[in-house]
């Protein structure tokens, strides 16, 4: 099995999990933007998962990548196990990309941007909340559930097996909701690196 190594927080620690992938067909490629690393997913057969990473709410999740607006559905990141917990980016009836988030329903998100995103999700019940490049983008209901195991870059929506169509630079799991003033340190801090306005 090959592995990717990437940055990952994990219990509120800078973790370096490695995701597995069943094969060197299935190997998202590492890239190199300007001196910024990322991984890119091919749209139709690059994914990575790691069966040992759980969590449950309340926690966060932070996604740092860039939006592919002519692709129809994306899948950021979905539970490699039984539970429901998906979010992707979806083509609405106006044809402009929305964040969709499932667990134990579905919450529909706009202020997803072309280009580089700094996403952080909150998963809280009815307190939950997603920021969009810092830009509280939503605040409300957001089903429990949790992740047990995570894939990353592919993912099921309405039935269907889909796969991310561009780069991921960064995937946080945090076992809880940050404090204001550590999100938006956080957020700053993505932004400086990434250089996103």
């Amino acid at each position: 099995m090959e592995k990717l190594s990437s940055g990952h927080l994990l219990n509120g620690e800078l973790n370096g999990n490695d995701f597995t992938t069943d094969g060197f067909d299935k190997r998202p490629k590492k890239v190199t933007e300007d001196n910024i690393f990322g991984v890119r997913y091919d749209g139709s057969n690059d994914y990575g998962n790691n069966a040992d990473i759980t969590a449950k709410h309340p926690m966060s999740l932070l996604v740092v990548f860039k939006e592919n607006e002519t692709k129809n559905n994306n899948v950021l990141i979905d539970s490699k196990g039984n539970k429901k917990h998906t979010v992707s980016l979806e083509k609405n009836k106006d044809g402009i990309n929305e964040l969709v988030i499932r667990t134990a329903g579905e919450v529909y998100v706009k202020g997803i941007k072309s280009g580089l995103n700094i996403l952080y999700i909150e998963f809280n019940a009815k307190n939950s909340r997603v920021f969009a490049n810092g830009e509280l983008a939503y605040s409300g209901v957001i089903g429990t559930s949790e992740i047990d195991g995570l894939v990353i870059g592919r993912g099921i929506i309405k039935n269907n097996t889909v796969n991310f169509d561009d780069v991921i630079y960064e995937t946080g799991i945090i076992n809880n909701t940050l404090s204001d003033d550590a999100r938006i340190n956080l957020t700053n801090l993505m932004k400086q690196v990434y250089q996103v306005q």
